[in-house]
């Protein structure tokens, strides 16, 4: 629905630039929003649901979506129960990489944007602010006044980077305009919402600041891909390796929850072919967490896979396909190609980890949230567990006194 709504925003944009005079909305644009607002989220409800079953719509069932190419899916509720907080909600792995400054962020993007992203992220609230003590939705600022306050608040400003990366006209909108539309464009409202209406203003829409400063933040705290670009600039680099350190941390966090339930099990972390297997022909790979519990007798080859925090319809979507979808690289066969690798040479693995052959091997994949893949699956060799849940789950099924 959003998506829908930027397009359309945009294009009257677009339009306006072209034309030359003020931005503004009349009675026919705001008749035309409400009006795509309200059959467009119908759309959208039922269109979702058009291969869902009577049961699951009831909420006592599992249903299947494309059930050719993927799993049995089951809700939230059911089967990743141990996933809840005391308050029954839903958790997302926080990193906590966001709660301070990146530097390497801040200063990409600096060199991309002309503003550091510290100062960007309070001009963006200084625009909030502004708006909530005129209780204004909407306002316009002459473009000098905006460029003497940028000046004086932030005398290393680049004012012509500035003018060209984070305002939204037509040239940057012509530059992006066949994927300006798309979630890849560069400059959109996501990431570019002041919006230039003419010749000597600028346009301050409330609810396009909030949502940018929220959507950079994102990209700050978790890595978002921001956009899509031919050349990888420095903020897509410096995006990747944010996504890179949660990635590191999040095994780390895992492997402790084993810890934590065990002090005594001995744990390895990055483990490639070479270092587990004796053979010379083992297809080259690599191992995120083995645990070996020598009073239980049970190794457990565990996958930790960090994924978006996005709980949105589309976001969930894009995780199912990721870990089901028809490519060959997807999450599932990835991990289950290691654990054939160990099923073929179990030997040399049950050595590496100095047990033998009375040891029971569980795999199991970490996931960073919840998604709706049951636990466990006819359809996969192993389980799925949130998180959140790993630790209650570990003491229910393997720990139990």
């Amino acid at each position: 629905m959003g998506r829908k709504i930027k397009y359309i925003i945009e294009t009257t944009i677009l339009r306006d630039n072209r034309k030359s005079y003020p931005f503004s909305f009349n009675n026919y644009d705001y008749k035309r929003f409400i009006i795509l607002l309200y059959y467009y989220s119908i759309f959208t409800f039922y269109y979702s649901r058009e291969h869902l079953s009577k049961d699951y719509e009831n909420g006592v069932a599992d249903f299947y979506i494309f059930s050719n190419d993927l799993e049995p899916i089951c809700t939230l509720i059911q089967n990743q129960v141990n996933s809840t907080s005391k308050t029954n909600s839903f958790i997302n792995y926080d990193s906590g990489i966001g709660n301070t400054t990146n530097a390497e962020f801040n200063e990409a993007f600096y060199c991309e944007k002309g503003i550091s992203f510290d100062n960007f992220n309070n001009l963006m609230n200084g625009f909030i602010e502004s708006s909530d003590k005129k209780n204004l939705t909407k306002s316009k600022i002459s473009k000098e006044q905006l460029d003497l306050i940028l000046l004086e608040t932030y005398p290393n400003i680049n004012l012509d980077t500035f003018h060209k990366e984070c305002i939204l006209n037509k040239f940057n909108i012509e530059y992006d305009e066949e994927n300006l539309y798309k979630n890849n464009s560069k400059h959109r409202l996501d990431t570019t919402p002041i919006i230039d209406i003419g010749k000597d203003y600028y346009i301050i829409v409330k609810g396009f600041i909030i949502n940018c400063k929220n959507y950079w933040n994102n990209v700050h705290s978790i890595g978002l891909t921001p956009y899509v670009s031919e050349k990888k600039d420095k903020i897509l680099l410096a995006s990747e390796k944010i996504v890179n350190k949660i990635a590191k941390g999040f095994e780390k966090d895992v492997a402790k929850i084993f810890k934590n339930v065990n002090p005594d099990v001995y744990i390895y972390t990055n483990k490639k072919t070479k270092d587990i297997f004796l053979r010379k022909n083992v297809p080259q790979n690599e191992w995120d967490i083995i645990v070996a519990d020598m009073n239980k007798h049970i190794i457990f080859n565990v996958e930790a896979k960090f994924l978006s925090t996005s709980l949105t319809e589309s976001g969930l979507s894009n995780d199912l396909k990721k870990f089901v979808g028809n490519s060959d690289k997807n999450y599932v066969k990835k991990f289950e190609k290691r654990i054939s690798i160990i099923n073929d040479n179990l030997d040399d693995f049950i050595s590496f980890c100095n047990a033998d052959n009375s040891y029971k091997i569980e795999n199991i994949m970490v996931v960073s949230k919840v998604i709706d893949l049951n636990i466990e699956s006819p359809e996969r060799n192993f389980k799925i567990i949130h998180y959140a849940g790993l630790q209650e789950y570990l003491l229910n099924t393997y720990y139990k006194t």
